[in-house]
């Protein structure tokens, strides 16, 4: 939502020599003498818009000028753009043809300057994708880019990579089962039961754990396989059945880091 005083508080980040940062981008349009998006313009969002997706998300306010003071990136003027109004039609009409995969969390708005109607300047918001990489789709481009402080660089072959991996599942196995023994009191016998988890992919499988879902035939200790209190084994009430199986489910993070697969192993 943009306040009332929008105008005003864009006069004040120039006035205070706004600096930019990871999630702050000042642009100005090729030619602000008109709104219409030109090729260079839309190459500049798609730079821009595909680099916040691919960092932390973040504002990009087009018709702040930036200069650089001591090596630090400042607002310096505002270079209002005409037809403010057509160029905000422009850049929401072009969104979804400049990334792919194609952008979800962007919104557009503008600013104009209450003496000079339909002059202002253009806000982007991109927020951080759960899809990235995003590649720029603007014509002649085809990269992808990233936020390096307060600039937009070029992503090395490793960061593609390293992106397109946290996309990429683990792949998760159980090595060979082994049971024991331990002893027993009474009618209580205790065995253990140990079954190896192993990471067969390249990708990192972060907070892997194994959940004993039904026993039937026993009961699951309630401080985990080691007795030591620090696994979360949580312990699910006997059911009846003819046979005694184990449902093991294998938890780990996907795009949104809380998501997860299930593959289940059961032995007679």
């Amino acid at each position: 939502m943009i306040p009332q005083n929008g105008w005003t508080e864009i006069q004040a980040l120039v006035a205070r020599a706004e600096q930019e940062t990871v999630d702050l981008d000042f642009k100005n349009k090729v030619d602000p003498s008109h709104g219409a998006a030109d090729k260079k313009d839309r190459e500049i969002l798609a730079q821009t818009l595909t680099a916040f997706a691919n960092s932390m998300g973040g504002l990009a306010v087009f018709g702040v000028d930036c200069r650089t003071v001591a090596g630090v990136d400042e607002a310096s003027a505002v270079n209002e753009i005409s037809g403010i109004r057509r160029f905000a039609s422009d850049v929401k009409t072009n969104i979804p043809n400049l990334a792919m995969p194609r952008l979800e969390d962007v919104t557009v708005d503008f600013i104009e300057n209450p003496a000079q109607p339909d002059k202002g300047v253009l806000l982007v918001s991109v927020g951080r994708s759960e899809r990235r990489p995003h590649r720029s789709e603007a014509a002649g481009d085809k990269r992808y880019y990233k936020r390096s402080g307060s600039n937009t660089v070029q992503m090395e072959h490793f960061d593609v990579e390293d992106a397109f991996n946290r996309m990429t599942s683990a792949k998760l196995e159980f090595g060979k089962l082994t049971t024991r023994n331990s002893g027993g009191a009474g009618d209580i016998e205790r065995g253990l039961i140990d079954f190896p988890l192993m990471n067969v992919s390249l990708v990192t499988a972060r907070f892997p754990f194994v959940e004993i879902a039904r026993l039937v035939g026993g009961l699951v200790n309630a401080y985990g396989v080691n007795d030591n209190g620090h696994f979360a084994l949580r312990q699910s009430p006997p059911r009846t059945a003819s046979d005694i199986f184990w449902e093991c489910r294998h938890r780990h993070p996907s795009r949104s880091e809380t998501g997860r697969f299930q593959s289940c192993l059961s032995s007679p």
